[in-house]
């Protein structure tokens, strides 16, 4: 072969090679848009307005009757107010009584506590 031929050649199958590299191999570019998973998807379907119920009537009140002047109108009758139970004051003399009733039994438990604890401690 003679010169001129190598160097076309050359390119030739370079040109090729680089051709079928395209075809086979997929380049991945950075996708600008992208769908997500979590569209709101309507499935819908046409239908006849004779599918569609109509709404029923509502329905009419009798008018009321008006009152004629010859006939006596009721007064209403008065609410009374509710009695209001008063609660029961102690006085002084028994509050104090029942503060000291009150102090003695706790340290009647706190000492049975502390029995028990002794006891469980010896045994």
């Amino acid at each position: 072969m003679s010169r001129s031929y190598k160097i076309a050649l050359i390119l030739a199958v370079i040109l090729h090679i680089t051709l079928i590299v395209f075809l086979f191999v997929k380049f991945a570019l950075p996708n600008r848009y992208t769908i997500s998973n979590n569209a709101n998807i309507i499935n819908a379907t046409a239908i006849s307005s004779a599918d569609v119920a109509r709404p029923k009537a509502a329905k009419i009140l009798p008018k009321p009757m008006p009152i004629k002047l010859s006939e006596k109108i009721e007064k209403p009758v008065p609410i009374k107010k509710p009695v209001i139970l008063k609660k029961p004051i102690l006085k002084p003399d028994e509050t104090q009584t029942l503060q000291k009733e009150l102090a003695a039994e706790t340290k009647k438990i706190k000492t049975a506590q502390q029995k028990e604890v002794l006891q469980k401690s010896l045994d």
